[in-house]
């Protein structure tokens, strides 16, 4: 037998383990996916001019890190942003799945798969190991540096926030694609939704001039 059909071989043994104990788990009622419930409690909450629960719906998919930091954020006291390894992942994948999630004292929430679920039980199906948790004030303080980790509303994006406001309108130029041009009609209601609760395409301030494209005579010889 080849080296890469024993490994192939052994990355599909790992992967029906994960899917043997990860289908258990969700037919046990178990694991809980994020839904319309869990996005509501977000409503009216922005970071970086956009809406949390679009980050959290349509931007988290292999963006854990970014991800898991704004759901803790949104969530507030009492949470743990974590970064660590997936080990069951790891070995399905053949090399080093680094993660970050989020974490109560007895919950996990994660922004990848989108689930929720008992945190004894996570780590059991997702090998998952530990490098780096801080509670969520601590992560913060820790990186502050980096971003402005703070709740604002809609409003405080209408005012002068140049990047937020460029990501804003790029969000919105992808919202009305999705108008258009809808996978399906729930699709559709989510987009015309996103519209609405963006920031004001009339009253975002955006750095002057960028759109428009350099004429010849401002170009130079």
């Amino acid at each position: 037998m080849s080296m890469n059909i024993f490994k192939e071989l052994k990355r599909n043994i790992n992967e029906d383990r994960f899917n043997e104990r990860y289908n258990k788990a969700l037919k046990a009622g178990q694991i809980k996916f994020f839904d319309g419930e869990f996005y509501s409690q977000f409503f009216g909450m922005y970071f970086n001019g956009l809406p949390i629960y679009y980050y959290l719906e349509k931007m988290s998919m292999g963006k854990c890190y970014d991800a898991s930091a704004i759901l803790a954020l949104a969530m507030g006291d009492g949470v743990y942003v974590c970064r660590g390894e997936l080990e069951t992942m790891s070995k399905i994948n053949g090399e080093e799945f680094g993660h970050g999630w989020v974490e109560t004292l007895d919950k996990v929430y994660d922004t990848t798969w989108k689930i929720i679920l008992d945190k004894d039980l996570y780590y059991k199906i997702f090998g998952a190991k530990i490098d780096n948790r801080r509670t969520a004030q601590k992560f913060f303080e820790d990186c502050k540096e980096i971003a402005d980790w703070k709740i604002h509303t809609k409003e405080y994006y209408e005012k002068e926030h140049h990047f937020a406001n460029m990501l804003a309108f790029q969000v919105h130029q992808i919202a009305e694609l999705n108008i258009k041009n809808p996978a399906n009609e729930a699709e559709k209601r989510f987009y015309q939704q996103l519209r609405k609760d963006l920031p004001d395409f009339e009253k975002l301030k955006l750095m002057p001039d960028m759109f428009s494209i350099p004429q010849p005579e401002e170009m130079g010889e």
